[in-house]
C-alpha cells in the first residue's frame, strides 16, 4: 500500500479499514514524499508515525527511510500495539532533525475493525480481570489528579471565564478537596485486594465492582470540572505556518455566533468545548479543508459554505446537530465531504439531529456517517 503526500496532507482513504484488532506486522505501509516542502529540506530527517487509539493509548513507530530519485520512500511495518484497540486510529507523520520537529502531515482518521475473537487471549477468572480494571481506574484517577496539580499553579485572578472574573482562590480550594478526596481510591484497591483472596462469588464481585465504580465517578466527577474550569482559560491558539494554519478552541464555554464567519486565515479547525458552536460560526471560512468537532451541539449552518471543506469529525460529546451545518459547501472536494463519528453507530443514533442537519448544495462522500463500528446513512 502506497500513500503519497500532497504538501502536507497525506489522504488515507485506502487504509481507512484496513487494520483489524491483534493483527501483528501483517500490513505494510509506504509513504511517498517529496525531498521539500515550502523551500524547506526534509531529506536529512529522521521520520515516526504517531498513532492514538480510541482509548486514549498512544504509540510511536520510527519508519525505515530511502531516498529513491527526488523522492522519499518510507516504510511502516504496523505493530501489533497500533491494533490492539478496535475503533477510531489518530496518525500523525512527523520528520525531525534531533530534538527538532521539523514537519508534520496531517492525516484523517482510520479504523481498526473488532475481531471477532478480540485479541485472542484467553478470558481470565472474573476476580482477576476486575482486579485489573479497578487498577486502571486507580491509574486513571492519579492521572487526572497529576493534570489537576500541573493546572492548578497556572491560575491567575486577573484571567476571565465567558467575560466574568475567574474567582481564583475559590478554584484553588476546590483542588485541595478533590486532591484529599482522591485518596479514597486508594480504598479500592484495597477492598479489591480483599475480594480475591475471599469465598466472595462472582455474582457478589459483580455487584461490588459495580459500586466502586460508582464511587469513583463520584470523585472523579468534581476532579474533572476543576480541569474544565482552568482548560478554560485557554479560549483559542493558532500552529502551523501561515499558509498552513490549524485553529484550535478550548475551553468550556461556547463559540459565538458567526465568531469567525469568512475567515480565510486558516484551513483547519480543532473544536473541544464544553458549550456549543454558534450558529454560522465558520460559514465561508473559504480555506478550511478539515474540521474536528467535539462541543455540546452543532448549531444551524455552523460550517456552510466553506468551499474547501473536505472531512468533518464528530466528537462523543455532541449532543445535538443543528440544521444544515455543511449547506452549501465542498464546491472544490469531487467526492463531497467525508463525516466521520469518533462513537458507535448507537451513540450517533442517539444524538438530536435536525432533519435537515446536512444541509442543501453539499455531497457527503458515500452518502454514510462513518461511525467507530460501521456505517450509517445520512
Amino acid at each position: 500500500m502506497v500513500l503519497t503526500a500532497h504538501e502536507k496532507f497525506i489522504d488515507t482513504k485506502e487504509i481507512e479499514c484496513l487494520f483489524t484488532q491483534g493483527e501483528k506486522f501483517s500490513d505494510r505501509i509506504h509513504f511517498v514524499l517529496p525531498p521539500v516542502n515550502n523551500d524547506v529540506d526534509v531529506s536529512g530527517c529522521a521520520f515516526a508515525i504517531r498513532t492514538v487509539a480510541s482509548d486514549g493509548g498512544m504509540t510511536e513507530t520510527v519508519l525505515d527511510v530511502q531516498h529513491e530519485g527526488e523522492q522519499i520512500l518510507l516504510t511502516w511495518n504496523v505493530p501489533e500495539t497500533v491494533t490492539a484497540v478496535p475503533g477510531m486510529l489518530q496518525l500523525e507523520l512527523v520528520g525531525s532533525r534531533g530534538t527538532d520537529v521539523i514537519i508534520k502531515y496531517k492525516m484523517p482518521a482510520v479504523y481498526v475493525k473488532a475481531a471477532v475473537m478480540g485479541d485472542h487471549l484467553p478470558s481470565p477468572d472474573i476476580i482477576e480481570e476486575k482486579l485489573a480494571q479497578m487498577n486502571d481506574i486507580l491509574a486513571q484517577a492519579q492521572a487526572k489528579l497529576d493534570e489537576a496539580k500541573e493546572l492548578a499553579v497556572k491560575i491567575d485572578p486577573t484571567l476571565t471565564i465567558s467575560g466574568q472574573a475567574a474567582d481564583a482562590k475559590a478554584t484553588g480550594d476546590r483542588f485541595t478537596e478533590v486532591c484529599n478526596n482522591i485518596a479514597d481510591l486508594e480504598l479500592f484497591k484495597n477492598e479489591i485486594a480483599n475480594a480475591r483472596i475471599s469465598s466472595i462469588t462472582g455474582t457478589e464481585f459483580d455487584v461490588l465492582s459495580e459500586r466502586l465504580k460508582a464511587d469513583f465517578e463520584s470523585i472523579m466527577t468534581p476532579l474533572q470540572k476543576v480541569i474544565e474550569l482552568v482548560n478554560s482559560y485557554t479560549e483559542e491558539s493558532f500552529t502551523g505556518s501561515s499558509d498552513d494554519t490549524t485553529l484550535c478552541i478550548n475551553g468550556i464555554g461556547s463559540i459565538s455566533d458567526r465568531a469567525y464567519i469568512q475567515r480565510n486565515d486558516f484551513k483547519y479547525v480543532e473544536v473541544n468545548i464544553g458549550g456549543n458552536a454558534g450558529i454560522e460560526a465558520f460559514r465561508g471560512c473559504s480555506e478550511l479543508n478539515i474540521a474536528t468537532v467535539n462541543c455540546t451541539k452543532i448549531c444551524d449552518r455552523a460550517f456552510s459554505d466553506c468551499s474547501r471543506l473536505g472531512f468533518l469529525t464528530i466528537g462523543k460529546k455532541v449532543k445535538e446537530i443543528g440544521s444544515g451545518i455543511i449547506a452549501n459547501s465542498a464546491f472544490y472536494i469531487p467526492r463531497g465531504v467525508r463525516v466521520m463519528y469518533t462513537g458507535t453507530m448507537a451513540e450517533w443514533a442517539a444524538i438530536t439531529k435536525s432533519p435537515e442537519w446536512v444541509g442543501d448544495i453539499v455531497t457527503v462522500e458515500n452518502g454514510v456517517v462513518i461511525c467507530s463500528d460501521g456505517t450509517v446513512e445520512v
